[in-house]
Protein backbone atom coordinates (compact mmCIF):
# COMPACT_ATOMS: atom_id res chain seq x y z
CA UNK A 1 0.00 0.00 0.00
CA UNK A 2 2.83 2.66 0.75
CA UNK A 3 4.44 1.67 -2.68
CA UNK A 4 0.75 2.60 -4.07
CA UNK A 5 0.46 5.57 -2.55
CA UNK A 6 4.01 7.32 -3.57
CA UNK A 7 2.98 6.37 -7.17
CA UNK A 8 -0.43 7.78 -6.90
CA UNK A 9 1.15 10.97 -5.18
CA UNK A 10 4.23 11.15 -7.86
CA UNK A 11 0.84 10.52 -10.62
CA UNK A 12 -0.88 13.89 -9.60
CA UNK A 13 1.42 15.75 -8.22
CA UNK A 14 1.91 19.05 -9.24
CA UNK A 15 5.57 18.61 -9.27
CA UNK A 16 6.19 15.37 -11.83
CA UNK A 17 7.86 16.31 -14.68
CA UNK A 18 6.27 16.75 -18.15
CA UNK A 19 4.92 13.20 -19.11
CA UNK A 20 2.77 13.16 -22.65
CA UNK A 21 -0.44 11.52 -22.23
CA UNK A 22 -0.48 11.81 -18.36
CA UNK A 23 -3.78 12.13 -18.62
CA UNK A 24 -4.36 8.92 -20.11
CA UNK A 25 -3.32 7.32 -17.02
CA UNK A 26 -4.77 10.04 -14.08
CA UNK A 27 -8.45 9.24 -15.75
CA UNK A 28 -7.81 5.18 -16.59
CA UNK A 29 -8.08 2.68 -14.12
CA UNK A 30 -6.25 -0.10 -15.64
CA UNK A 31 -3.75 2.06 -17.86
CA UNK A 32 -3.04 3.12 -14.23
CA UNK A 33 -2.18 -0.35 -12.98
CA UNK A 34 0.14 -0.95 -15.91
CA UNK A 35 1.39 1.88 -15.40
CA UNK A 36 2.34 1.25 -11.66
CA UNK A 37 3.58 -2.22 -12.88
CA UNK A 38 6.38 -0.62 -14.57
CA UNK A 39 7.08 2.05 -11.80
CA UNK A 40 7.97 -1.13 -9.29
CA UNK A 41 10.31 -2.38 -11.85
CA UNK A 42 12.33 0.84 -11.90
CA UNK A 43 15.28 1.27 -9.37
CA UNK A 44 14.73 3.37 -6.22
CA UNK A 45 16.64 6.55 -5.93
CA UNK A 46 16.76 9.79 -3.81
CA UNK A 47 13.80 11.16 -3.79
CA UNK A 48 13.44 15.12 -3.25
CA UNK A 49 9.67 15.52 -3.75
CA UNK A 50 8.99 12.90 -0.86
CA UNK A 51 11.44 14.36 1.68
CA UNK A 52 9.94 17.97 0.98
CA UNK A 53 6.25 16.29 0.99
CA UNK A 54 7.17 15.53 4.62
CA UNK A 55 7.23 19.09 5.64
CA UNK A 56 4.66 20.68 3.29
CA UNK A 57 1.13 18.88 2.24
CA UNK A 58 0.10 19.61 -1.33
CA UNK A 59 -2.13 22.79 -0.33
CA UNK A 60 0.47 23.89 1.35
CA UNK A 61 2.81 23.57 -1.39
CA UNK A 62 0.16 25.21 -3.85
CA UNK A 63 0.04 28.01 -1.69
CA UNK A 64 3.36 28.47 -1.21
CA UNK A 65 4.04 28.78 -5.27
CA UNK A 66 0.92 31.19 -5.39
CA UNK A 67 3.09 33.71 -2.83
CA UNK A 68 6.14 33.20 -5.14
CA UNK A 69 4.06 34.01 -8.15
CA UNK A 70 2.55 37.36 -6.53
CA UNK A 71 6.10 38.57 -5.03
CA UNK A 72 7.02 39.07 -8.94
CA UNK A 73 7.64 42.93 -9.99
CA UNK A 74 5.12 43.28 -12.28
CA UNK A 75 5.59 46.28 -15.33
CA UNK A 76 2.68 47.22 -17.54
CA UNK A 77 3.15 46.19 -21.20
CA UNK A 78 1.06 47.79 -24.05
CA UNK A 79 3.36 45.73 -26.79
CA UNK A 80 0.85 42.22 -25.69
CA UNK A 81 -2.73 43.14 -25.65
CA UNK A 82 -2.51 45.01 -22.03
CA UNK A 83 -1.11 42.48 -20.26
CA UNK A 84 0.51 42.58 -17.16
CA UNK A 85 3.89 40.53 -17.12
CA UNK A 86 6.67 39.60 -14.39
CA UNK A 87 9.44 42.03 -14.93
CA UNK A 88 13.05 39.85 -14.18
CA UNK A 89 13.98 42.61 -11.29
CA UNK A 90 15.34 41.64 -8.14
CA UNK A 91 13.09 41.11 -5.22
CA UNK A 92 12.49 39.04 -1.92
CA UNK A 93 12.75 35.68 -1.57
CA UNK A 94 9.40 34.64 0.20
CA UNK A 95 9.51 32.73 3.61
CA UNK A 96 8.53 29.18 1.74
CA UNK A 97 11.25 30.10 -0.93
CA UNK A 98 13.76 30.13 2.25
CA UNK A 99 12.18 27.33 3.80
CA UNK A 100 12.94 25.33 0.78
CA UNK A 101 16.08 26.57 0.44
CA UNK A 102 17.11 25.67 3.59
CA UNK A 103 15.05 21.58 3.42
CA UNK A 104 16.97 21.30 -0.10
CA UNK A 105 20.26 21.64 1.42
CA UNK A 106 19.49 19.59 4.32
CA UNK A 107 18.70 16.70 2.09
CA UNK A 108 21.32 17.35 -0.31
CA UNK A 109 23.31 17.48 2.82
CA UNK A 110 21.88 13.85 4.15
CA UNK A 111 22.28 12.36 0.85
CA UNK A 112 26.19 13.26 0.19
CA UNK A 113 26.71 11.44 4.03
CA UNK A 114 24.50 8.53 2.64
CA UNK A 115 22.55 9.40 6.33
CA UNK A 116 19.22 9.80 3.55
CA UNK A 117 16.32 7.34 5.55
CA UNK A 118 15.16 4.55 3.35
CA UNK A 119 11.98 6.47 3.11
CA UNK A 120 12.51 8.92 1.44
CA UNK A 121 14.06 6.55 -1.89
CA UNK A 122 11.28 5.80 -4.33
CA UNK A 123 10.60 4.36 -7.57
CA UNK A 124 9.87 6.76 -10.28
CA UNK A 125 7.00 7.04 -13.65
CA UNK A 126 9.61 9.11 -15.44
CA UNK A 127 12.15 6.07 -15.51
CA UNK A 128 9.26 3.78 -16.81
CA UNK A 129 9.69 2.33 -20.27
CA UNK A 130 6.16 3.45 -21.24
CA UNK A 131 7.57 7.05 -19.74
CA UNK A 132 10.72 6.80 -22.21
CA UNK A 133 8.51 5.65 -25.06
CA UNK A 134 5.74 8.01 -25.00
CA UNK A 135 8.45 10.68 -24.61
CA UNK A 136 9.97 9.56 -28.12
CA UNK A 137 6.26 9.18 -29.50
CA UNK A 138 5.77 12.81 -28.69
CA UNK A 139 9.13 13.87 -30.29
CA UNK A 140 8.35 12.54 -33.12
CA UNK A 141 5.34 13.91 -33.82
CA UNK A 142 6.51 17.25 -32.24
CA UNK A 143 9.13 17.10 -35.69
CA UNK A 144 6.34 16.02 -38.06
CA UNK A 145 4.42 19.12 -37.26
CA UNK A 146 7.30 21.40 -38.08
CA UNK A 147 8.71 19.23 -41.15
CA UNK A 148 6.62 21.52 -43.35
CA UNK A 149 9.10 24.36 -42.44
CA UNK A 150 12.13 22.68 -43.86
CA UNK A 151 13.68 22.95 -47.35
CA UNK A 152 14.07 19.61 -47.74
CA UNK A 153 10.35 19.31 -47.70
CA UNK A 154 9.28 16.90 -50.33
CA UNK A 155 8.21 13.44 -50.75
CA UNK A 156 5.00 14.06 -47.97
CA UNK A 157 3.49 10.79 -49.45
CA UNK A 158 6.84 8.54 -48.51
CA UNK A 159 7.77 10.55 -45.54
CA UNK A 160 4.53 10.14 -43.54
CA UNK A 161 3.96 6.60 -43.79
CA UNK A 162 8.04 6.10 -42.40
CA UNK A 163 7.00 8.38 -39.42
CA UNK A 164 3.48 6.91 -38.85
CA UNK A 165 5.14 2.95 -39.18
CA UNK A 166 7.62 4.76 -36.42
CA UNK A 167 5.22 5.58 -33.62
CA UNK A 168 3.35 2.76 -34.31
CA UNK A 169 6.38 0.54 -33.44
CA UNK A 170 7.65 2.19 -30.48
CA UNK A 171 4.05 2.09 -29.13
CA UNK A 172 3.84 -1.62 -29.54
CA UNK A 173 7.02 -1.67 -28.07
CA UNK A 174 4.90 -0.55 -24.96
CA UNK A 175 3.00 -3.16 -25.35
CA UNK A 176 0.00 -2.01 -24.03
CA UNK A 177 -3.27 -2.00 -27.00
CA UNK A 178 -5.57 0.41 -25.68
CA UNK A 179 -3.18 3.06 -24.58
CA UNK A 180 -1.62 2.35 -28.44
CA UNK A 181 -4.94 3.33 -29.63
CA UNK A 182 -5.70 6.00 -27.36
CA UNK A 183 -2.39 7.92 -28.91
CA UNK A 184 -3.22 7.27 -32.47
CA UNK A 185 -6.76 7.99 -32.01
CA UNK A 186 -5.81 11.13 -30.59
CA UNK A 187 -3.18 11.93 -33.18
CA UNK A 188 -5.60 11.13 -35.93
CA UNK A 189 -8.98 13.61 -34.46
CA UNK A 190 -6.64 16.62 -33.93
CA UNK A 191 -6.41 18.05 -37.45
CA UNK A 192 -4.60 21.53 -35.77
CA UNK A 193 -0.91 22.28 -35.89
CA UNK A 194 -0.62 24.56 -33.11
CA UNK A 195 2.97 25.20 -33.38
CA UNK A 196 2.81 26.26 -36.87
CA UNK A 197 2.36 30.05 -36.34
CA UNK A 198 4.94 30.27 -33.83
CA UNK A 199 7.51 27.71 -35.77
CA UNK A 200 6.26 30.34 -38.99
CA UNK A 201 7.05 33.25 -36.44
CA UNK A 202 10.61 31.83 -35.98
CA UNK A 203 11.34 30.43 -38.97
CA UNK A 204 10.75 33.73 -41.07
CA UNK A 205 12.81 35.81 -38.26
CA UNK A 206 16.26 34.15 -39.02
CA UNK A 207 15.95 32.80 -42.64
CA UNK A 208 15.19 35.38 -45.71
CA UNK A 209 13.20 32.48 -47.37
CA UNK A 210 10.26 33.17 -49.24
CA UNK A 211 7.38 31.11 -47.86
CA UNK A 212 3.85 32.13 -47.16
CA UNK A 213 2.22 30.95 -44.18
CA UNK A 214 -0.64 29.76 -46.61
CA UNK A 215 1.90 27.46 -48.82
CA UNK A 216 2.87 26.28 -45.05
CA UNK A 217 -0.64 24.44 -44.10
CA UNK A 218 -0.69 23.34 -47.26
CA UNK A 219 1.97 21.62 -46.83
CA UNK A 220 0.93 20.11 -43.69
CA UNK A 221 -2.62 18.84 -44.55
CA UNK A 222 -1.24 17.15 -47.54
CA UNK A 223 1.69 15.27 -44.92
CA UNK A 224 -1.26 15.27 -42.36
CA UNK A 225 -3.47 13.02 -44.97
CA UNK A 226 -0.58 11.23 -46.18
CA UNK A 227 0.22 9.83 -42.17
CA UNK A 228 -3.57 9.95 -41.01
CA UNK A 229 -4.23 7.36 -44.16
CA UNK A 230 -1.51 5.00 -42.96
CA UNK A 231 -3.02 4.96 -39.43
CA UNK A 232 -6.50 4.05 -40.12
CA UNK A 233 -5.63 1.67 -42.34
CA UNK A 234 -3.65 0.19 -39.69
CA UNK A 235 -6.17 0.23 -37.44
CA UNK A 236 -9.06 -0.77 -39.33
CA UNK A 237 -6.81 -3.97 -39.63
CA UNK A 238 -6.53 -4.85 -36.06
CA UNK A 239 -8.32 -7.68 -33.94
CA UNK A 240 -11.26 -6.06 -32.32
CA UNK A 241 -10.82 -5.65 -28.63
CA UNK A 242 -12.78 -6.60 -26.53
CA UNK A 243 -14.56 -3.54 -24.19
CA UNK A 244 -15.88 -5.49 -21.45
CA UNK A 245 -11.76 -7.04 -21.23
CA UNK A 246 -10.41 -3.49 -21.13
CA UNK A 247 -10.58 -3.24 -17.14
CA UNK A 248 -9.38 -7.21 -16.89
CA UNK A 249 -6.64 -8.63 -18.34
CA UNK A 250 -5.61 -7.76 -21.52
CA UNK A 251 -6.72 -10.00 -24.90
CA UNK A 252 -3.81 -10.72 -26.01
CA UNK A 253 -2.09 -12.05 -22.52
CA UNK A 254 -5.30 -14.30 -22.32
CA UNK A 255 -5.02 -16.00 -25.89
CA UNK A 256 -1.24 -16.68 -24.69
CA UNK A 257 -2.16 -18.40 -21.76
CA UNK A 258 -4.62 -20.65 -23.67
CA UNK A 259 -2.21 -21.29 -26.52
CA UNK A 260 0.16 -22.69 -23.80
CA UNK A 261 -2.37 -25.20 -22.71
CA UNK A 262 -3.24 -28.23 -23.32
CA UNK A 263 -6.29 -28.75 -26.64
CA UNK A 264 -7.99 -31.54 -24.57
CA UNK A 265 -10.44 -31.83 -27.82
CA UNK A 266 -7.51 -33.09 -29.68
CA UNK A 267 -3.95 -33.30 -28.01
CA UNK A 268 -2.54 -33.31 -31.30
CA UNK A 269 -2.93 -30.21 -32.62
CA UNK A 270 -1.34 -27.38 -30.42
CA UNK A 271 -3.79 -24.65 -29.03
CA UNK A 272 -1.60 -21.59 -31.51
CA UNK A 273 -2.88 -23.53 -34.17
CA UNK A 274 -6.34 -23.77 -32.94
CA UNK A 275 -5.85 -20.00 -32.35
CA UNK A 276 -4.62 -19.09 -35.71
CA UNK A 277 -7.33 -20.57 -37.61
CA UNK A 278 -10.30 -19.46 -35.71
CA UNK A 279 -9.03 -15.73 -35.03
CA UNK A 280 -9.95 -14.72 -38.46
CA UNK A 281 -13.43 -14.34 -37.09
CA UNK A 282 -12.50 -11.37 -35.30
CA UNK A 283 -11.02 -10.12 -38.11
CA UNK A 284 -12.57 -10.48 -41.11
CA UNK A 285 -15.88 -8.72 -41.36
CA UNK A 286 -19.69 -10.06 -42.16
CA UNK A 287 -21.73 -8.35 -44.92
CA UNK A 288 -23.32 -5.70 -43.01
CA UNK A 289 -19.23 -4.61 -42.28
CA UNK A 290 -19.64 -6.29 -38.45
CA UNK A 291 -17.20 -8.37 -37.29
CA UNK A 292 -18.37 -11.90 -36.82
CA UNK A 293 -17.00 -12.54 -33.09
CA UNK A 294 -15.82 -10.18 -30.35
CA UNK A 295 -12.79 -11.16 -28.57
CA UNK A 296 -14.61 -11.79 -25.69
CA UNK A 297 -16.39 -14.62 -28.16
CA UNK A 298 -13.46 -15.75 -29.21
CA UNK A 299 -11.86 -16.83 -26.22
CA UNK A 300 -15.13 -18.07 -24.31
CA UNK A 301 -15.17 -20.62 -27.36
CA UNK A 302 -11.34 -21.87 -27.41
CA UNK A 303 -11.82 -21.95 -23.53
CA UNK A 304 -15.53 -24.18 -23.98
CA UNK A 305 -14.58 -26.68 -26.81
CA UNK A 306 -10.89 -26.82 -26.94
CA UNK A 307 -9.86 -26.81 -23.15
CA UNK A 308 -13.18 -28.40 -21.85
CA UNK A 309 -14.25 -25.52 -19.92
CA UNK A 310 -18.18 -25.88 -19.91
CA UNK A 311 -18.83 -23.10 -17.78
CA UNK A 312 -17.78 -20.78 -20.55
CA UNK A 313 -21.77 -20.17 -22.40
CA UNK A 314 -22.60 -21.30 -25.95
CA UNK A 315 -21.83 -18.22 -28.29
CA UNK A 316 -23.39 -17.24 -31.65
CA UNK A 317 -21.71 -15.66 -34.52
CA UNK A 318 -22.69 -12.63 -36.23
CA UNK A 319 -23.62 -13.95 -39.51
CA UNK A 320 -25.78 -12.35 -42.17
CA UNK A 321 -28.22 -14.35 -44.19
CA UNK A 322 -26.77 -16.35 -46.79
CA UNK A 323 -23.41 -15.99 -44.67
CA UNK A 324 -23.67 -19.60 -43.01
CA UNK A 325 -22.25 -21.70 -45.14
CA UNK A 326 -19.44 -19.45 -45.73
CA UNK A 327 -18.76 -19.45 -41.82
CA UNK A 328 -19.11 -23.51 -41.61
CA UNK A 329 -16.51 -23.63 -44.22
CA UNK A 330 -14.37 -22.38 -41.81
CA UNK A 331 -15.16 -24.97 -39.32
CA UNK A 332 -14.97 -27.74 -42.28
CA UNK A 333 -11.60 -26.49 -43.07
CA UNK A 334 -9.98 -27.01 -39.08
CA UNK A 335 -11.32 -30.67 -39.99
CA UNK A 336 -9.47 -30.91 -43.38
CA UNK A 337 -6.50 -29.53 -41.81
CA UNK A 338 -6.81 -32.08 -38.81
CA UNK A 339 -6.92 -34.52 -41.17
CA UNK A 340 -4.39 -33.58 -43.73
CA UNK A 341 -1.44 -32.00 -41.53
CA UNK A 342 -2.13 -33.50 -38.31
CA UNK A 343 -3.08 -36.86 -39.31
CA UNK A 344 -6.45 -37.27 -37.03
CA UNK A 345 -8.23 -40.38 -38.49
CA UNK A 346 -11.61 -39.64 -36.89
CA UNK A 347 -14.96 -39.39 -38.80
CA UNK A 348 -16.57 -35.81 -38.28
CA UNK A 349 -18.96 -36.46 -35.75
CA UNK A 350 -16.46 -35.28 -32.86
CA UNK A 351 -15.39 -32.28 -34.73
CA UNK A 352 -19.29 -31.16 -35.36
CA UNK A 353 -20.11 -31.92 -31.73
CA UNK A 354 -17.09 -30.09 -30.37
CA UNK A 355 -18.35 -26.66 -32.80
CA UNK A 356 -21.90 -27.18 -31.74
CA UNK A 357 -21.22 -27.45 -28.11
CA UNK A 358 -19.15 -23.70 -28.83
CA UNK A 359 -21.61 -22.41 -31.00
CA UNK A 360 -25.85 -21.95 -31.81
CA UNK A 361 -25.95 -22.76 -35.34
CA UNK A 362 -29.79 -24.04 -35.48
CA UNK A 363 -30.62 -27.65 -36.17
CA UNK A 364 -27.93 -30.18 -36.59
CA UNK A 365 -29.09 -31.49 -40.09
CA UNK A 366 -28.21 -27.92 -41.34
CA UNK A 367 -24.92 -27.49 -39.72
CA UNK A 368 -24.19 -31.20 -41.17
CA UNK A 369 -25.06 -30.46 -44.79
CA UNK A 370 -22.87 -27.38 -45.01
CA UNK A 371 -19.87 -28.96 -42.77
CA UNK A 372 -18.28 -30.02 -46.55
CA UNK A 373 -15.84 -28.62 -48.88
CA UNK A 374 -17.97 -27.37 -51.92
CA UNK A 375 -20.86 -25.69 -50.20
CA UNK A 376 -19.14 -22.22 -50.23
CA UNK A 377 -16.93 -20.33 -52.35
CA UNK A 378 -15.79 -17.99 -49.20
CA UNK A 379 -12.13 -17.93 -49.15
CA UNK A 380 -11.11 -17.20 -45.85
Amino acid sequence: MKKEREFLNELYSNQIEKIPYLDYFRNDKYLRKKLFAEYLLTEKKVDLNLFLSNYYSDNEWNKGFIEIHENLPRIESRSLSDVTIPCATFRQKTEFEKNISVLKDKFNHLVSEKELPEKYFSHSIIKTNISEKLKFVSQKIEDFKIFVLSENFNNADKYAPIFADNIIKNLDGIGIPKLKNKVLNEFLNNQTNFNLDIAFHFKTLSTNESISKKEIERRYSELKMFADAYIRNYLEALPVQPKEMEDGIEFEKIIFEISKSENKFNKGIPMQVVIDHFKVFITSKNKNDEYYLTGDQLISFLKRCFLKDNNEPVQKINYTSGEKGDVIKRFYQFYDMACSQYFVNNPKKPFIDCFLNGFEFGERSSFESYFKGNKSNKQW
